[in-house]
C-alpha cells in the first residue's frame, strides 16, 4: 500500500510595509518550519499568487496601494467561486483604523477579533 505524500501547507501574506511582511514571515517559520510562505506587496499581486497556488490561508492588509485588501479578498472569493475551490481563512491587518461601517470589509465572510 503506498501513502500519497501530504500536500505542504501554505500562506500568503499581503502587506504593502516590507518590515511587517518580515515580521510575520519570521513569526510563522519559526512556529512552523514546514509552513510555505509567499507574500505579496499588494491586492493585486495577491489574486495573481493565488490563483495560481490556492493558499491555506490569507493574512491581507487592509489599506495597501493598488488594491486594498477587501477588493483583494472580493475578487479571490470570485477566484473560488469560478473554479469550484473552497474560499481560505483570511486574517485582515491593519494599521489604520478602517472608516465608515466596521463590518464593511470583514462582513463578507470574516471575523473581527474582539479587544
Amino acid at each position: 500500500m503506498s501513502v500519497l505524500p501530504q500536500k505542504r501547507r501554505q500562506v500568503l501574506i499581503v502587506e504593502d510595509q516590507p518590515d511587517v511582511t518580515k515580521y510575520f514571515t519570521r513569526i510563522l517559520s519559526v512556529k512552523f518550519p514546514d509552513l510555505l510562505i509567499e507574500t505579496a506587496k499588494d491586492g493585486a499581486e495577491a489574486i495573481e499568487i493565488y490563483s495560481q497556488h490556492h493558499h491555506d490561508l490569507l493574512i491581507i492588509d487592509l489599506q495597501m496601494p493598488v488594491m486594498t485588501g477587501d477588493q483583494a479578498q472580493y475578487e479571490i472569493s470570485m477566484i473560488c467561486e469560478n473554479r469550484g475551490w473552497e474560499p481560505p481563512p483570511i486574517i485582515f491587518v491593519t494599521g489604520y483604523e478602517p472608516g465608515g461601517n466596521p463590518a464593511d470589509p470583514i462582513g463578507r465572510g470574516g471575523h473581527r477579533a474582539q479587544e
